[in-house]
């Protein structure tokens, strides 16, 4: 809710002076967030991804670079940045996911368990960052942590939750004062019980108990006992102090015990919270400023703007593309191997039914296969289970942007995927009536068709989260594709398929762009199969959006 993944069900909260419900983007912008498990995208490189997050900040390229300059040694990962990120082990991937969160120099940063599954160097290093943060950088800290010794070496204040309710707050001092006390271990030669008698007469010893040589002193406050304590043995006849130390309470073992339930620990998932204070907030500003202490050039945020959103999305998106061919050879082979086909087996049946040339009437047949159902969506159930999805939301980018960048990446991917199916046509002999405006056209309305039929994918990765439901979403055009004028002209149709056949919106688009092969320019031709398009795609794109509202509001 701190983060405004989810909106508070009662009450208010404010982070660096915004409400989290009512000014969420102004939140964001202030935020960093790395979360208990590492959100990240295995199929772009270290490098890529901090780009892509400066920009999601509005940050130039200058700007972006210095920052990811800066978080080098953080991420310590060498020259694995310019690697995928699938190929990181574990300890990277989570340096990593801080440095994302830090690219920005948020005002406020959330950590979620960060050292979880670290080695203790990593450990260290994490450990050392946070503190260069806050004391260098004034940076607040929000740290959740199961492990309380974490939480007593680097928080300024402490709240430990027990079965969702706060139950103990404060310093870190403060608690362990309020579960034990001090102790003063001091290991005598001479008469113990004189020791004992000397040390007991303090006016700040609580308790002392006798163990052969050692005196165990419970104290209020050990630092200021030691003295007083170390001159009262002095004054002992006979008495030398062989050795004087101090221990104090932790957190690590007795806090839970106080405050934490019946069997005094911190139930798995119920850690304790820690945080370190920070710079007050800043409002607004230019891209950079100068820190007043020690010459820090800082990248300030703002939003992108939904044009730097769209194409941020969208480059990302045609950036995976050579990265996941195997998702996209298909929509190539398919359409050539039923143009080819089709072509060999049913020409001499298509010309008995009145089709003059049918090399030019299955061409656009080809091009509706291989345009239909391509899409990214199955790229987006990937970011929903791995918690990329969460980290996009996180950033102050537009919610449609991230749709709609897909979707225009769609876009640019399904008119490529027309050329190499249009060139076959072309070398089998059909032609354009209407030149090469004409085939540019053609293209359009085609890539057109492929954007409009994308909503149906994404509606249903958005909703689902499932794979092999975004899978068989293609099947949804198999009724589109054969229940029409594929392979026969209309007026061949007869009976209940005929009847379809004059309610599918393929039938109209196809007989669009078979115009521009053979019938020329015409616009009576050509409205109906656009018309088409603009109706499935308002349905689909209702779907899909619907459906992205819906998984925003679940986070």
């Amino acid at each position: 809710m701190l983060c405004t993944l989810l909106r508070p069900t009662s009450g208010r909260a404010t982070v660096a002076g915004h409400d989290v419900a009512t000014e969420a983007d102004q939140v964001r912008l202030r935020v960093g967030v790395a979360l208990q498990e590492a959100a990240l995208d295995d199929r772009q490189t270290g490098a890529e991804m901090l780009a892509l997050q400066g920009r999601f900040y509005g940050l130039t390229r200058a700007a972006t670079r210095a920052r990811v300059a800066e978080l080098t040694d953080l991420v310590d990962v060498g020259s694995a940045l310019g690697r995928r990120v699938g190929t990181y082990s574990g300890g990277m991937k989570r340096r990593l996911d801080l440095a994302l969160a830090l690219v920005h120099d948020p005002e406020v940063l959330f950590l979620d368990e960060p050292t979880t599954g670290l080695d203790p160097v990593s450990r260290s290093r994490i450990w050392e960052e946070v503190r260069r943060l806050n004391k260098e950088l004034g940076m607040t800290v929000f740290l959740t942590t199961q492990y309380l010794e974490e939480a007593d070496e680097l928080s300024d204040r402490v709240g430990i939750i027990n079965r969702g309710r706060l139950v103990a707050e404060g310093t870190p001092e403060s608690l362990k004062r309020a579960i034990g006390t001090d102790v003063v271990v001091v290991r005598v030669e001479g008469p113990v019980e004189d020791a004992r008698r000397a040390v007991r007469s303090l006016d700040v010893v609580r308790r002392v108990d006798t163990s052969g040589g050692t005196l165990t002193v419970s104290v209020s406050d050990g630092p200021s006992a030691i003295s007083p304590m170390a001159v009262a043995l002095s004054r002992v006849p006979g008495v030398t102090v062989q050795e004087l130390s101090l221990r104090r309470p932790s957190l690590g073992g007795r806090v839970p015990l106080r405050h934490g339930g019946a069997h005094g620990r911190t139930p798995p998932g119920r850690g304790g919270v820690a945080g370190h204070g920070g710079r007050p907030a800043r409002h607004g500003g230019v891209m950079t400023t100068t820190d007043e202490r020690g010459g820090i050039v800082r990248a300030q945020p703002r939003r992108a703007g939904f044009a730097g959103d769209l194409v941020s999305v969208a480059i990302r998106a045609l950036r995976s593309i050579p990265r996941d061919l195997e998702t996209v050879v298909p929509a190539l082979i398919i359409p050539v191997f039923f143009f080819v086909v089709n072509i060999g087996a049913l020409e001499p049946v298509a010309e008995q039914s009145g089709v003059r040339d049918f090399r030019a009437f299955q061409l656009p047949v080809a091009i509706i296969f291989a345009v239909t159902g391509v899409s990214r969506a199955s790229g987006l159930v990937t970011d929903i289970s791995s918690g990329y999805f969460d980290r996009l939301l996180l950033t102050p980018m537009r919610r449609t942007a991230l749709l709609l960048g897909l979707m225009v990446a769609d876009l640019a991917l399904v008119m490529a995927l027309c050329v190499p199916v249009i060139l076959l046509g072309l070398v089998v002999g059909v032609g354009f009536t209407t030149g090469v405006i004409g085939a540019v056209a053609f293209v359009v309305i085609a890539g057109l068709w492929g954007l409009a039929f994308t909503g149906f994918p994404y509606a249903i990765a958005l909703r689902t989260g499932s794979p092999g439901a975004v899978n068989s979403s293609f099947l949804l055009f198999f009724p589109f594709a054969f229940l029409t004028t594929s392979f026969l002209p209309q007026q061949a149709l007869t009976g209940w398929l005929a009847t379809i056949a004059d309610y599918n919106p393929v039938t109209y688009l196809l007989a669009a762009l078979r115009s521009l092969l053979s019938d020329g320019w015409s616009w009576s031709g050509l409205w109906p199969g656009l018309l088409a398009v603009l109706g499935v795609g308002t349905v689909s794109f209702a779907l899909a959006f619907t459906a992205l509202r819906g998984r925003v509001s679940r986070g």
